[in-house]
């Protein structure tokens, strides 16, 4: 525990989910709903049912005449979520309104082995990194960003007897064509707002739904940035840069980007121009805090925008006849690094686990086998533990290399030590590791890093505890998680140090202290 001490605030948990609804639902329950289109029942030969289809079709029957169904709801500017549903192929969502959709939820209801999952191209964040399913939310809520595109796929041992179409309704484009599992739906690079969408199951193999409007395309997509020069040919690509933008596009092998002047690259487009054969380029890149993204192609931003987040790493590569005729060669300049080797089809450049950023890249592409237009050295670099945690690998050399023996390290003479959480475990680590005294913060942010250098999954961890000596106060302090075999267990030097036994604990363990008000916080 460190010397300090606060008031402990009794809390109250609101049980709802996500938290950022809770603004967003009660501003929007005030406002107009959009209701829901009545649908009518009318069996073969009888009467008009105006109940829902599985009362009004005889029992027997039901299972063969009903195929899976599709359910869905959007959550749309202004009005928030929609009260009621959309099933199979009715709208949801508004039209000649001008509202933006802001999120998605669909599900399937069937009796068969059959789920969807679903992925939202979100204003300024792009694609998401990972898919929505079963009703999960897709997008966002309380941010007014507009989706702009979707894809949706069937999951399920079911899922090859059925095809999910879907189309959405684009701002200034109106109806696209119908797309299907899992291609795109909607507009990328236009900053339009999808408004409207209908989604279908059917067989497998079955025709197409109608066109509900003009357009013979389901998705339509644009480079941000500037247009590319008509004399560009080949492999074409351009950068996003701290402070510049988006740069002009390049090709041939020319730099994009800067060097020499610390700035991180954003985001990145490449395409082909003119090419003689069939195929496609797709790229992904390595982005600080998010990590590998999802491959992405002919343009496609790969990166971000407006999240001041650094590019670490690129992998790129050709598809079709034209992996079978050319290679595509990339390398990049890193910070601290320079530039790197070079590397070819899909292979990794730059860093990783550095925190180091990308500053400029170049591109060729060449004949097959022509080998690379210079040096493939280092082309990646992965840094180690020792270059991660040297301090922490030094005590280990002395002390051996195991758990229980970095935690005896960690127990260390209590001195308090002036500075809050907001200066982050690295700092506190660095004072214990050069002095080897310190109050529980420097306990805690040393044992862990000595426990990442080991290979645990292990997180310093600053809360609070509940304090023995003075009833309903709380004493600020910092502790150690560590996830082992798949347990999630408590190692606490300080308590430790106290007299207890803090090492490989449980929360709620009879005779230790009570954590309160904690985060992870590396």
């Amino acid at each position: 525990m460190r010397v300090k001490v606060f008031a402990g605030f009794l809390v109250m948990m609101l049980l709802i989910t996500p938290v950022s609804a809770s603004h967003v639902c009660a501003e929007e329950n005030e406002e107009a709903v959009i209701p829901a289109a009545e649908e009518q029942y009318i069996p073969e030969g009888g009467e008009v049912c105006t109940g829902a289809a599985e009362d009004c079709i005889p029992e027997e029957t039901l299972e063969q005449t009903l195929p899976p169904s599709v359910i869905y709801r959007t959550h749309v500017q202004t009005y928030g979520w929609e009260n009621t549903w959309s099933a199979d192929g009715a709208m949801s969502g508004t039209q000649g309104q001008s509202k933006r959709l802001e999120a998605i939820e669909i599900k399937v209801q069937s009796d068969l082995d059959l789920g969807i999952r679903y992925r939202t191209h979100v204003q300024t964040y792009g694609w998401e990194n990972a898919w929505s399913a079963d009703g999960g939310l897709s997008g966002t809520q309380g941010q007014a960003k507009r989706l702009e595109a979707i894809r949706i796929e069937l999951t399920g041992a079911d899922a090859s007897r059925y095809d999910v179409w879907y189309c959405v309704h684009a701002q200034h484009f109106g109806w696209l064509n119908w797309a299907k599992n899992g291609e795109q739906a909607g507009t990328a690079g236009y900053a339009y707002r999808l408004e409207g969408i209908k989604i279908r199951i059917l067989p497998r193999d079955s025709a197409a739904p109608a066109n509900e409007g003009s357009s013979t395309a389901a998705f339509y997509s644009r480079s941000e940035g500037p247009d590319i020069n008509p004399g560009l040919s080949g492999i074409v690509y351009n950068t996003h840069v701290q402070t510049y933008g988006w740069q002009n596009w390049v090709s041939g092998g020319a730099v994009s980007g800067t060097s020499g002047q610390s700035k991180r690259l954003e985001g990145l487009h490449v395409r082909l121009q003119e090419q003689d054969a069939g195929g496609s380029v797709e790229y992904c890149t390595h982005v600080q805090g998010i990590g590998w993204q999802d491959w992405v192609r002919d343009g496609a931003l790969a990166g971000t925008t407006g999240q001041s987040r650094r590019l670490e790493a690129v992998r790129i590569r050709l598809t079709g006849e034209m992996a079978d005729r050319y290679d595509v060669w990339y390398r990049t300049h890193c910070q601290n690094f320079g530039w790197m080797g070079w590397a070819v089809n899909g292979e990794e450049s730059g860093t990783q686990g550095y925190s180091y950023r990308m500053e400029a890249i170049e591109i060729r592409l060449l004949p097959k086998g022509s080998g690379a237009p210079g040096s493939t050295d280092n082309s990646f670099r992965t840094a180690t533990v020792r270059e991660l945690y040297p301090q922490a690998c030094s005590v280990l050399d002395q002390i051996g290399w195991n758990l229980r023996a970095a935690f005896d390290w960690s127990v260390m003479t209590y001195v308090y030590t002036p500075g809050d959480a907001s200066l982050g475990s690295r700092y506190f680590a660095d004072l214990g590791f050069r002095r080897h005294y310190g109050d529980c913060y420097v306990m805690a942010a040393c044992l862990s890093e000595m426990a990442k250098a080991l290979g645990y999954d292990a997180h310093c961890v600053f809360g609070a505890v509940k304090s023995n000596s003075r009833p309903g106060m709380n004493e600020i302090h910092g502790w150690v998680e560590i996830n082992i075999d798949g347990g999630l267990y408590v190692f606490d030097p300080s308590f430790q140090g106290h007299g207890g036994n803090g090492y490989k604990i449980r929360y709620g363990d009879k005779g230790t202290w009570v954590y309160v008000d904690y985060a992870r916080v590396n």
